[in-house]
């Protein structure tokens, strides 16, 4: 029999858990329904965008890109500081609910996790089923929202929660794979990231269904084993089990926007520090604080940086959300 597996997801984390506490604590206004975002402190240019609201997102709005930007695209917009102890708070119980219907969950960030939905699969007529009664479930205990993604293995999984946001149940079974995900742009494929899709789309590879029948050869030729990674991706191949016991994280990221221009080359010597040890709390998956940042100054590069912008850097994670290749760094520009 195969396994039946979901992963879930909480809309716009951050920003929902916020709007659950303040209608709680007698607030007037849901900032899920207004251009609202969480983020750091707009006077400072401090920070970056952590969640976003539906509305905001109609102004372009994005996830991850610094507050001074979102004020830009929209003057008016709401903003609220993060409060990483309330998340791991409204994370914790998520978790425990999840846990009445199965203990085989693997929680692979502060706002999503993987169930093992076989085990319990015969006390519902469909996984579907089960899957609207558990998002149901979610909203009238707690107040706010998730997508459910069901398939027979993690990925696939992933990759159908994403689907369209918020509030929704999506599948993605092998057979499913053809007209559901090949048509999507290879951008949308999970760990395709932008120097890859730079990459693929130079070989004319623009959908992931283009990628899934491209020779894995070539693909390893151009983008080592990332390559063959994101072939077998592209198919909907993947073996990974729910792991039910926390893992310790391989690594840690974190992300600070400048308060003020970078004009000499020597300030960007400051920049480990400054995105290690400044701005926001460094956590790990699991909401747990983490007190040695991980750096490796040799991978930041220089060269033709344009430094009157915003920068913010990350660690790399794999595919099942845990931070991998502590020793590899990115370094974004925001323009």
């Amino acid at each position: 029999m195969s396994h039946i597996i979901f992963h879930i997801d909480v809309n716009s984390a951050y920003l929902s858990w916020t709007a659950v506490e303040q209608l709680k604590n007698g607030a007037d206004v849901d900032i899920r329904t207004i251009p609202a975002i969480i983020g750091g402190d707009r006077e400072s240019r401090h920070g970056i965008v952590l969640a976003k609201s539906p509305s905001a997102k109609k102004f372009g709005i994005r996830t991850g890109e610094p507050v001074v930007n979102a004020f830009r695209k929209c003057p008016n917009l709401h903003m609220d500081p993060p409060n990483h102890r309330m998340y791991r708070e409204y994370s914790r119980r998520l978790m425990d609910f999840l846990k009445t219907y199965t203990p085989e969950i693997e929680q692979v960030s502060v706002d999503e996790c993987y169930m093992d939905f076989t085990g319990i699969a015969q006390r519902f007529s469909s996984p579907v089923e089960a899957a609207y009664e558990i998002k149901a479930r979610v909203y009238e205990k707690f107040g706010f929202t998730v997508n459910v993604g069901i398939s027979t293995n993690k990925l696939l999984a992933k990759m159908a929660s994403d689907f369209e946001k918020p509030n929704r149940v999506h599948t993605l079974f092998p057979e499913e794979v053809k007209g559901k995900m090949w048509p999507l742009p290879v951008s949308e494929l999970f760990m395709a990231g932008k120097s890859s899709v730079a990459i693929l789309e130079k070989l004319e590879i623009r959908t992931i269904g283009e990628l899934a029948q491209t020779d894995p050869k070539l693909l390893e030729f151009h983008l080592k084993s990332h390559g063959r990674t994101l072939w077998e991706f592209a198919n909907g191949i993947g073996d990974a089990k729910v792991q039910s016991e926390e893992t310790a994280a391989k690594g840690v990221g974190n992300s600070t926007t400048l308060p003020k221009d970078v004009e000499k080359a020597e300030d960007l010597e400051k920049l480990p520090d400054m995105v290690c040890r400044g701005g926001s709390c460094i956590i790990d998956p699991f909401g747990h604080y983490l007190t040695e940042p991980v750096w490796d100054r040799e991978e930041l590069i220089l060269a033709e940086l344009d430094m009157s912008l915003p920068i913010s850097c990350k660690m790399e994670h794999d595919a099942v959300g845990h931070y991998a290749r502590p020793d590899v760094l990115e370094l974004t520009v925001h323009e």
